[in-house]
């Protein structure tokens, strides 16, 4: 052993710290999500056409998502005409983030597997390998070619190059979002809610120029790429094939050098560049709109939130309070997310901003608090982060958290203000619906169905002997009634792939939104006779529906293109319309693309081969080189910097 002296000591010390503060940070990630914690065992499933990495604690549904891969390979990819070499996918299951990316340096699919509360009648899981993995497959569509070339010259960034400098963000995602609609019975393109923003901004502002429509407005709400890409991508298929978007990939791939070969080679598939093609599909969609709009009977309903025709502001989740005050979630363009109380002379009355983490999915409001659901984050893990519980106290003005490192979600405050009724998604994708002490975040009791259906939305009855709640599963969404003391869970109507969320109880009906008849409007099932009932006629969309004291009126989220307001509207049900309810959507576009594709994603036909399972080293993978020029690009805020 060789002894160090005390100036030792102060020169490695003072070594160290000259070296800290020179340091600077180094990535070795062209594009990184994140690290996932430390202590987590690592399993490998390898099939034809994937390789799945995962947390042991996902064991169970590993080879469902394997089998999953493999079933919508051909369908996915068909109509992209390039095979799509082995696809590394790796899940991600300790956080309640719900999404997923597909980047391509390196090349590989990230699955967040929480799913979201707000969430269509879609299996997570299912949504993701459909929609991710055409991604990969637009992947492949450009990698060949010129920009293959370019590949042995740059790597994968080559590849990435190409489709960030070519390629419109709109045609990525509309694609991917048309794929996930076509190949099932739901997805976005069968949600009301989805094509609702640009809906009501064509048929009230008119149309924005290219320029604005993808790139944003800080003056105007504009809708995001997915909902125009969508429209875009579907209706152009629908008029000129199903291949072309292939036959445009294709020229990007081949020819990047001409600087515009997506809109040159859809010139001259179409007769249209992508500015031209935009024009003439949004005015086509404008006058369809726009007939469509005047056959909309109009609700006679009293408008409770203040006139802001020249700002778009949007008031959500309304709950009433004892003394007839409203709180609701209140946002904005140019204003942070805020919870506000609406007195009965209609002022607004500040109470608190919004975490930077709140998602609004729900709020429930007892006479004495409010409580709602935020994401947390671990201090050490980026990919590892929790639901927790937060209240906020009308008597002191302070929030507090009432549970730490949990999974909840939406919760339910009883009647008697004791109770709380939550959502709990495990890692391992359990779903439970748990029953807490308000006071604390305790917890009592949980319980889940025997077939792990994901609880929506739970809302307690006015005497607290029951929890209405809307349930998914593979085959779709349901309707059910819950006993929290035993767990006992009554399904109250068919399965299907209808939309249905936010239900409540008042006298011998649940009152719902459902997207029946092509927009969200409020429904009344009769739970004597199963009747289905519709109760608003919105113009637009209505939702988050509440019962007043009274219980003679509902408040309701009415959308219009400034936003969501806060409406009041009487309950007669002797003025109520009996629906039969459709077996499928009533979006055209959409049925036309499932046509086209002649294929429509069946859980109980993924097949169920048994892959073996072995362990995923990670020792042995600290190094992957998939790219080598000496510049690191972001392309999100169009910037270099030396890098490997």
């Amino acid at each position: 052993m060789i002894p160090f002296s005390k100036r030792s000591y102060c020169f490695i010390i003072l070594a160290a710290g000259i070296l800290f503060a020179l340091s600077s940070s180094v990535n070795c990630q062209y594009y990184t999500s994140g690290t996932d914690p430390g202590s987590l065992k690592w399993r490998q499933i390898k099939t034809p056409h994937f390789r799945l990495i995962y947390p042991l604690s996902f064991e169970k549904h590993a080879q469902y998502t394997a089998n999953g891969l493999e079933y919508v390979y051909m369908p996915v990819s068909r109509t992209i005409h390039f095979p799509v070499p082995v696809m590394p996918v790796i899940i991600h299951n300790q956080t309640t983030i719900p999404s997923s990316v597909t980047p391509y340096a390196p090349r590989r699919m990230d699955f967040y597997t929480a799913p979201p509360q707000d969430l269509f009648p879609q299996d997570w899981v299912d949504q993701l390998l459909i929609h991710e993995f055409r991604h990969a497959a637009q992947y492949s569509a450009v990698n060949h070619g010129f920009t293959k070339a370019l590949s042995f010259i740059l790597g994968e960034q080559g590849t990435v190059s190409a489709i960030a400098l070519f390629v419109p963000l709109w045609f990525v995602e509309g694609d991917a979002t048309v794929i996930e609609t076509a190949l099932h019975y739901t997805g976005r393109g069968r949600t009301p809610s989805f094509e609702m923003r640009l809906r009501a901004q064509l048929v009230d502002k008119g149309i924005y120029t290219y320029e604005k429509a993808i790139g944003g407005s800080y003056r105007d709400f504009v809708p995001g790429k997915y909902e125009l890409g969508y429209q875009i991508v579907g209706r152009t298929r629908d008029i000129y094939g199903f291949d072309i978007w292939s036959k445009v990939l294709s020229n990007v791939g081949r020819k990047p050098f001409t600087l515009v070969p997506f809109s040159g080679e859809l010139k001259r598939q179409t007769g249209f560049n992508k500015y031209g093609l935009y024009d003439t599909l949004i005015l086509a969609m404008q006058k369809l709109w726009k007939s469509e709009d005047l056959k909309y009977e109009r609700n006679n309903y009293e408008v409770l939130t203040g006139n802001k025709k020249n700002s778009y502001i949007s008031y959500n989740l309304p709950a009433v309070m004892k003394n007839d005050n409203i709180i609701a979630v209140k946002s904005g363009l140019d204003d942070l997310t805020k919870f506000i109380q609406i007195g009965s002379d209609g002022k607004e009355k500040y109470l608190f901003t919004a975490g930077y983490n709140f998602m609004p999915e729900s709020i429930s409001v007892s006479d004495s608090d409010i409580y709602w659901s935020e994401m947390t984050n671990d201090p050490r893990w980026t990919m590892r982060d929790y639901r927790v519980i937060k209240s906020f106290s009308f008597r002191t003005g302070k929030v507090r958290q009432l549970t730490h490192r949990t999974r909840y979600y939406a919760p339910s405050v009883s009647p008697d203000g004791k109770l709380l009724a939550a959502v709990e998604v495990t890692p391992e994708n359990d779903y439970y619906l748990t029953i807490l002490c308000s006071r604390d975040g305790s917890l009592l009791r949980k319980f889940r169905t025997p077939d792990n259906l994901l609880f929506v939305h739970p809302k307690w009855s006015d005497d607290g002997s029951r929890i209405v709640t809307v349930v998914f599963g593979k085959t779709g969404n349901n309707i059910a009634l819950v006993d929290p003391e035993s767990g006992n869970t009554d399904l109250l109507l068919p399965f299907s792939f209808m939309e249905i969320k936010r239900p409540s109880l008042w006298n011998n009906y649940i009152l719902y939104t459902a997207s029946y008849n092509g927009k969200d409007n409020i429904y009344a099932l009769d739970t004597t006779t199963k009747e289905v009932l519709q109760v608003t006629s919105a113009r637009f969309g209505a939702s988050d529906a509440v019962l007043t004291n009274d219980r003679r009126s509902i408040l309701y989220s009415n959308y219009t293109s400034s936003g969501y307001e806060i409406v009041k509207q009487l309950l007669n049900p002797h003025e109520w319309k009996k629906i039969i309810v459709p077996e499928h959507s009533a979006f055209p576009l959409a049925e036309k693309l499932t046509k086209e594709e002649g294929f429509i994603f069946n859980t109980d036909s993924v097949p169920k081969v048994e892959y073996k399972s072995e362990l995923y080293n990670k020792a042995t993978h600290v190094f992957h080189f998939h790219s080598w020029v000496p510049l690191g690009i972001d392309f999100e805020n169009i910037s270099a910097s030396p890098g490997i």
